[in-house]
């Protein structure tokens, strides 16, 4: 065997139970790589393979300097073939090669340790779990880096099915019978979870990297047993020895951190690879100054080298003497903080919304829509009471509330039904009303609609508020409470679309707020944090700086309690999460470890507190019309908790593509055409549209992962997706001959249809009237397209005329060669209609059980046609955390 695939093999590096590694030469892109190839015996069982091929393909979008880079996951041609994967070649030795009998130096385990967790926190951030830590899959560079292996290997020998009867068993029974040691080193860095054969997440990754650090520092495995079984005993019921006994010289914190990783329960262990990260560090910078507590000396004190250990003691005395006792307790280095942790402040059906704090925090206004959904109002709740106090009771819709510094009044934002906004003062416990100001007219569904009012000034002289001129993009402004009057701060430039969302700092020398580069919908728009900087008297100081580079939604924003960071709610990561990044712009944005699906949210730096708003995921399923037969109802094909959406038939009939948020990102999904064999197409999260090639080998979608959406074609196998676009696109189809690409681009100022060849290349503008979701006729001599309503135009643009009135505006449609499928605008929700190209009249096919969502698909033969159908009315809650700072 001298190649595989175009990989050149030089030698062999080692092999183990999950296959053979060599060294071997890409040669396309003439660069070494790690090639490993995968057993059979391992994925022979097409269940267990696809669960590893999905755990893989997601490892392989993680890029972190600590983490091996994953290049390709293919395999071999023929019958006969193996899988393989293409990984970044690292010249060192693994982490098991270089611990010594005695453990290493704490210096060294600390710089090998916080390195490791930095690679864990990433992937745990992207939401993948390694599931087999070990020092065999942790390489040591020649430069003494780390770099992780292995992400997601374990999938392949995990068990592919407990069933109610073996519910109770271990995984010993399904570990792989080849070395014994090689079986022991796998099985000793098992959390008790993933021995049990349950449920694992982040935390099992943590009780491994507990194992494997008392490794480090001792040169001892924390569970080791004569046999399989022995150690997997000791994992489930017995302690290790203290590590203190093994390693006198290990500092205190160490030896809690270590503790606090092999907890047995997984709600009483360390939860963030974060946290452990920085408390590592801490231990790491005082060990490092020669002033740490050991877990072994009598005294507490540590034993340093002789050179130094007289000025140390004397130090001691000093501090003593002095009275200092203080000073010498605050050197010792900082204990992991607590865990954050989430408990529900309201739990009420509908929105609660737009939350903010009294100025002690221990009060919480917010606006809610009602027991019954029936308007927005605002309502003011003791934080620990029960039900919340109804401060409004206006017939228009009351929002974004916001408490005063000195906590009198609360000001909120009043929408008429036209849209527009006024700033309203109320007294906070409540009386006459006072209304301050028109902010503008805005869209009920725009994206600043929820944040008209975002904040006070710190001196309490002036509202921070989103206005709209007529004519002008919505921007953030001042407005005095005295007056009235209005202060524009931040105005979006040419080429960006707004500004929203805004919050001052407790120093009020800078104002950060979002800034909307494009609009794609209700959900998924293109933004950034800004940071501008505030004059005395409260002008814009300077040209705003550009805090975040995600170009992704941003929901909410608030400035920490220290004015040092900014806690944003982002999708950079897919669903929408808690992110902080220090307003210096030195580092990039970290994942707050608690929140999910966040939206809005409030600080309060005086009682420590954060709150935010999660959004009830709305749940939308996949609906099944027979159109040969009206005697069956519609009956649901795939479904789920979450979001199942913009179905897609193959041309074939045999499949569908689908676009799903079940793994907690909006990716691509396939199955066959009677719901089964369901499987993730893609790993980049926040995708969309699916469209077939004509030889139904082919998906080509939109994704807006690396912060512009872009059109991307992946193999109906799955596989690295190439990317066809590069100046953005999305809501792509194929022409009847495969050769173009059809999509939907603002690149000429406006949203328009473009076609590029297939293969990438250059695009070319079709329409220059605005125009979306474009599909081309199966005879390729006409081009549909939607614009407020749909229209018909020859394949290069020209000839445009207008087919069907009263489609539903923006939503896409369904084509096949005798007629057009759509939802209607006027009608009520639910109807489905049909317009014929024969006759050129519509007529309405059925009404479904609930709304209708987003995208519609017609088998070529015209008997099946599926819709995604809104069978859960989404909601939102607020969520409280404690000692956050």
């Amino acid at each position: 065997m001298n190649t595989i695939s175009h990989y050149q093999i030089l030698e062999k590096l080692g092999e183990g139970g999950m296959g053979v590694v060599y060294k071997a030469r890409d040669t396309r892109l003439e660069r070494f790589v790690a090639l490993k190839l995968l057993p059979a015996s391992k994925t022979a069982d097409p269940a267990r393979r696809l669960r590893f091929m999905q755990e893989a393909r997601a490892a392989s979008a993680l890029n972190h300097p600590r983490i091996i880079t994953i290049y390709e996951i293919d395999r071999t041609e023929g019958t006969d073939g193996a899988d393989f994967i293409a990984m970044e070649f690292v010249p060192g030795r693994t982490l098991d090669q270089i611990i010594p009998a005695k453990g290493l130096r704490i210096s060294e385990a600390l710089k090998y340790a916080i390195q490791i967790a930095d690679a864990l926190a990433a992937a745990h951030a992207a939401g993948i779990v390694h599931r087999d830590l070990k020092p065999a899959n942790v390489m040591v560079t020649d430069k003494g880096d780390i770099k992780v292996l292995d992400f997601g290997l374990a999938k392949l020998i995990e068990n592919t099915g407990i069933t109610e009867t073996e519910n109770t068993r271990t995984v010993a029974a399904d570990l792989p019978h080849t070395d014994e040691g090689a079986i022991l080193g796998t099985v000793s860095y098992m959390s008790p979870e993933q021995a049990e054969g349950k449920k694992i997440d982040a935390r099992s990754d943590v009780f491994s990297f507990g194992v494997l650090l008392y490794e480090m520092l001792t040169g001892r495995r924390a569970f080791q047993g004569d046999t399989k079984l022995a150690t997997l005993a000791g994992i489930l019921n017995r302690e290790p020895e203290p590590i203190e006994k093994a390693n006198a010289s290990i500092p205190r914190e160490l030896a809690r951190i270590v503790q606090r990783c092999l907890r047995k329960d997984p709600d009483r262990r360390a939860h963030s690879m974060q946290d452990l990260k920085l408390a590592l560090e801490e231990i790491k910078e005082d060990s490092d100054s020669g002033l740490v507590l050991t877990a072994g000396a009598a005294g507490g004190v540590a034993r340093k080298p002789a050179s130094r250990q007289p000025f140390v003691l004397a130090a001691l005395a000093l501090v003593l003497v002095a009275g200092g006792t203080a000073f010498w307790l605050s050197r010792q280095p900082v204990k992991i903080e607590p865990q954050l942790r989430a408990v529900p402040l309201t739990s009420f059906p509908g929105y609660e919304s737009s939350p903010t704090f009294s100025p002690d925090g221990s009060q919480m206004a917010f606006s809610w829509d009602g027991e019954h959904g029936e308007n927005y109002d605002i309502y003011v709740q003791l934080i620990g009471s029960g039900r919340p106090l109804r401060l409004t009771t206006d017939a228009a819709r009351d929002i974004s509330p916001s408490w005063s510094p000195d906590g009198r009044t609360i000001a909120f934002t009043r929408i008429g039904a036209d849209g527009s906004a006024t700033a309203v003062l109320i007294p906070a416990l409540g009386g006459a009303e006072r209304e301050l100001a028109h902010l503008g007219t805005f869209l009920p569904q725009s994206v600043n609609f929820r944040h008209a009012i975002t904040g006070w000034s710190p001196d309490g002289r002036w509202l921070l508020a989103n206005t709209r001129e007529p004519g002008k993009p919505a921007a953030v402004s001042l407005v005095s409470v005295e007056t009235g009057e209005k202060r524009l701060l931040a105005s979006p430039p040419r080429g960006t679309l707004l500004d929203f969302g805004g919050c001052i700092s407790p120093d009020s020398r800078a104002l950060a707020f979002i800034r909307v580069r494009q609009v794609i919908g209700s959900a998924d728009y293109l933004s950034d944090v800004y940071l501008m900087p505030l004059t005395a008297d409260m002008h814009s100081g300077a040209e705003p700086r550009r805090l975040t580079s995600d170009n992704t939604a941003i929901f909410g924003i608030a400035w920490a309690g220290d004015g040092r960071d900014i806690v944003f709610s982002s999708r950079r990561a897919g669903t929408p999460a808690l992110w902080r990044i220090p307003v210096s712009g030195s580092q990039p944005p970290q994942r707050v470890p608690v929140g999910d699906n966040v939206q809005s949210l409030a600080i309060s730096a005086r009682a420590n507190r954060l709150v935010y708003e999660t959004g009830v995921n709305i749940d939308t399923n996949i609906w099944r019309a027979n159109l040969t037969d009206a005697s069956q109802p519609p009956a649901s094909l795939l479904a789920s908790t979450h979001q199942e959406e913009s179905p897609s038939y193959s041309p074939d009939g045999k499949r569908i593509a689908f676009r799903s948020d079940r793994t907690g990102s909006l990716e691509i999904w396939t199955c066959d055409a009677d719901g089964s064999n369901q499987s993730q197409l893609t790993q980049r999260p926040t995708s969309g549209s699916p469209h077939w090639s004509p030889d139904s080998r082919e998906v080509a979608f939109d994704s807006n992962v690396d912060g512009r959406w872009q059109i991307f074609v992946a193999s109906d196998h799955g596989g690295q997706a190439r990317q066809v676009t590069t100046q953005g696109g999305s809501r792509p189809s194929f022409s009847h001959d495969g050769r173009w690409i059809y999509f939907a681009s603002g690149a000429a100022g406006r949203t328009e249809v473009w076609k590029i060849p297939a293969g990438g290349g250059n695009a070319v503008q079709l329409t220059h009237n605005g125009a979306n979701n474009p599909l081309e006729s199966d005879d390729g001599a006409f081009l549909y397209y939607n614009r407020g309503s749909i229209f018909r135009s020859a394949v290069d643009g020209t000839g445009e005329t207008a087919v069907i009135q009263d489609a539903n505006p923006g939503d896409v449609f369904a084509l096949t060669h005798d007629g057009v499928y759509y939802r209607g605008a006027s009608s009520a929700p639910g109807e489905m209609f049909f317009f014929s190209l024969a006759t050129g009249k519509s007529r309405q096919l059925f009404r479904a059980n609930a709304p209708i969502g987003f995208g519609l698909t017609v088998t070529s033969n015209g008997r099946w046609l599926l819709y995604p159908q809104i069978d859960g009315l989404p909601g939102s809650d607020l969520m409280l955390v404690e000692n956050f700072h």
